[in-house]
């Protein structure tokens, strides 16, 4: 799996994030786009329709990561240099993942599989 590559299903949306009015934003926190040895800080905003990730170092930009809740396949917390369980492990359906770090996984974890 390519977990090298934290850019690899980037796409384009204008800043701020435009939601369309029939999403609702359920949980937002800060969070980083992990890759196993780096990390890129941002902020991880679930809606119901859809996992959003903004870069903060890219604010000026329109790079944001969105993952439609309906790809998503897997969803499970990991441990994070094996002591600190902060990690967030979002499998798609096409078989990519994208790795976070964040405060409290377990609360995202069970709102996305809640929506599911």
């Amino acid at each position: 799996m390519d977990t090298e590559n934290p850019f690899r299903r980037g796409c384009f949306y204008s800043k701020p994030i435009r939601m369309k009015e029939a999403q609702t934003q359920i949980l937002l926190s800060p969070a980083s786009l992990y890759n196993g040895k780096q990390q890129l800080p941002g902020t991880l905003i679930l809606t119901d329709e859809h996992l959003l990730f903004t870069f903060d170092d890219f604010s000026q930009s329109h790079l944001n990561l969105q993952i439609p809740i309906n790809e998503i396949e897997q969803v499970e917390e990991f441990l994070i240099f094996n002591i600190s369980r902060n990690g967030l492990k979002i499998t798609s359906k096409d078989g990519h993942l994208d790795l976070f770090v964040l405060n409290d996984p377990a609360v995202f974890r069970k709102a996305i599989v809640r929506l599911a």
